[in-house]
């Protein structure tokens, strides 16, 4: 009867470590890998990456493909970038929005060259 018990709290203590430890890997996991490619940092260095790995819409880590690729897990979608690069996002405010609205106010003087249609 002792062996039977301590048989069960074994595969039951087995059980729960894998099942714990199957959580914190699956919780360093990423769930976008962009590899074989050149990612520009942007930091202080202005250094260049071969990968990146992402998490939840944030950057995990950026480094060698061989370091990246360690973090893939079975959902994890991997990109091989194919030597293209990677640039950081950028948010471009440079509109010309008044010029457009502007030829439609009444004073406006259109100063574009008139294209001439060739027969």
């Amino acid at each position: 009867m002792l062996n039977k018990k301590m048989f069960y709290t074994g595969l039951y203590c087995i059980i729960l470590l894998y099942l714990i430890s199957s959580s914190v890997i699956a919780a360093d996991m990423a769930d976008l890998i962009l590899y074989n490619g050149k990612i520009i940092s942007v930091d202080e260095q202005d250094r260049i990456f071969q990968a990146i790995a992402v998490k939840d819409g944030r950057i995990l880590t950026i480094g060698d493909d061989e370091d990246i690729l360690v973090l893939a897990g079975p959902q994890s979608k991997l990109i091989n970038l194919q030597g293209k690069t990677v640039t950081p996002g950028l948010i471009d405010s440079h509109y010309h929005l008044m010029y457009y609205g502007a030829q439609f106010w009444p004073g406006y003087l259109n100063i574009r060259h008139e294209v001439v249609q060739q027969s």
